[in-house]
């Protein structure tokens, strides 16, 4: 999420993008692995749009030329780091850090001068209130387009999470512009291409199981593990019951999930026929894959089934809904009672709400082919 933020911003700003090199990624390390995004993205395809550089050409370029701050040279004149934290305190010193995040701000695109409040963009646009939705206007301008460079930083010193939806942080004035970057995300930001053939191979074994001539799936993502959220934990026979309008029994049901304990399942097997990635990835060729690119896999796949039921609060289930909604599929269900619908009603469940990650929003995907 933060990636299509700095993403966004750079091509709505002009700027280059600078990436960092391989470094350890949150749940994506088995193995002890180190990740770039070029892991999961085709940045070339960015690279058509906007100048993507990564972090040591940034650092040999600026920093050892003493281009920024105060002339100020990288750490032992280095450009790669094995330890993370000596390089991000040098950038943080060295640029200028982003002044807002999405928990406070909109980052506001092409409004006249005049429009630089909350306010007065409530007069302006009545429709952004929901965007807006009780936080300050930052409207970019000179003199933020003048710093030479805008670092994005995250949570330091208790600082500032940029946990949000790229169209919820950025605002652009303009329709046609607003509708251009989303159509950069939806047809740019996706997963590279050899991932989603992995699990094509995985959907078309799925389909072969499936009782129905159509070759028809369902999927359900059960978030467990680390989750904090606590009302989502429930037990699989309440989860199945929830939602046993939208899957009928005795279907084909896709389970994505973090559950270690495959008796978690027990209550339901005979009445569904339950699916997991530990079944088919042998058969699919998978053995050799690197396993820090399963969970990618498994978003596809669900993106592919004919209903999809998810765990609201999870940002893993939030992306499936968006690419069921680029696919022009129902983006799907959640299994918690209280936002079992969220996704079918439009009107106050249109507009990202604030800083609202917990869910994905029908305005990232709808409407997007404007001329």
């Amino acid at each position: 999420m933060a990636l299509e933020i700095v993403v966004v911003f750079a091509l709505a700003t002009g700027r280059t993008l600078v990436l960092p090199d391989k470094y350890p990624m949150y749940l994506l390390g088995k193995g002890g692995a180190l990740q770039k995004f070029g892991d999961f993205y085709d940045i070339s395809s960015w690279e058509k749009y906007l100048e993507v550089m990564p972090m040591h050409e940034y650092l040999k370029k600026e920093g050892l030329t003493g281009g920024l701050k105060n002339k100020e040279r990288p750490p032992g004149n280095a450009t790669t780091f094995d330890r993370q934290k000596p390089l991000w305190d040098y950038i943080r010193r060295a640029t200028d850090v982003f002044p807002v995040g999405p928990d406070g701000h909109v980052v506001a695109f092409g409004l006249p001068e005049h429009v630089n409040t909350s306010q007065a963009l409530h007069k302006y646009h009545p429709e952004a209130d929901a965007i807006i939705d009780g936080r300050n206007l930052l409207r970019y301008g000179s003199d933020l387009h003048a710093r030479k460079s805008l670092h994005f930083t995250s949570m330091y010193n208790g600082g500032k999470r940029y946990l949000a939806h790229f169209y919820g942080f950025l605002y652009f004035a303009d329709q046609k512009v607003d509708a251009f970057m989303k159509r950069f995300v939806r047809d740019h930001m996706h997963y590279r291409n050899d991932i989603f053939c992995r699990a094509t191979k995985m959907i078309d074994l799925l389909r072969r199981n499936a009782s129905d001539k159509n070759g028809g799936y369902d999927a359900i993502h059960i978030r467990r593990g680390d989750f904090q959220f606590k009302e989502a934990r429930l037990e699989i026979e309440g989860i199945f019951k929830a939602v046993e309008d939208v899957i009928d029994p005795g279907s084909l049901v896709y389970i994505v999930t973090d559950e270690k304990n495959s008796t978690f399942f027990d209550p339901v097997r005979d009445l569904y026929r339950l699916r997991f990635y530990e079944d088919f990835y042998k058969a699919a060729g998978l053995e050799d894959m690197d396993p820090n690119l399963t969970g990618m896999v498994e978003q596809i796949i669900a993106s592919g089934a004919r209903t999809f039921v998810g765990t609201y609060f999870s940002t893993f289930t939030a992306f499936i809904t968006r690419m069921r909604g680029y696919l022009g599929r129902n983006p799907g269900f959640y299994y918690l009672e209280n936002f079992k619908y969220a996704l079918q009603s439009p009107g106050k469940n249109f507009y990202a709400s604030g800083a609202n990650f917990v869910r994905e929003w029908p305005v990232a995907y709808t409407n997007l082919d404007l001329a």
